[in-house]
Parts: C-alpha cells; structure tokens; sequence
C-alpha cells in the first residue's frame, strides 16, 4: 500500500541520480562508483561501495 502525501506538508522534491559503477585491477578487482546528481550538476566519486551507501543514506536524511 503507498502513502498519500498529506495536503498540509508538501512532498520532498524527487532527486535524479545516474550511478555508474565499474571494475579496476585484475586480482583482487575492486569496485568503483560515480554518482551525479542531476538537481546540482554535481559528480561525486567513491572508492568503496560503503561509501556510496553512506552518501545515499546522508542525502535520504536532508533533502
């Protein structure tokens, strides 16, 4: 069941992200990530997936 937004507290503003992630080195590989973020023509880079979850995670708690 989805929520129905309340008429007295206005929807956050949806966030449009393109994730890109891709693979360097041979043994072990490891996983990198770019994000843009589309609102602030903004990339960010991260060496680690825990990273990109952290900054998932910080952007989801202040819109």
């Amino acid at each position: 069941m989805s929520e129905v937004p309340s008429p007295h507290r206005p929807s956050p503003a949806p966030q449009v992200y393109v994730l890109r992630l891709w693979k360097e080195g041979e043994r072990p590989e490891v996983w990198r990530a770019s994000l843009h973020d589309s609102a602030r023509n903004t990339r960010y880079q991260f060496a680690t997936f825990d990273a990109l979850i952290e900054h998932l995670f910080t952007e989801m708690a202040h819109p």
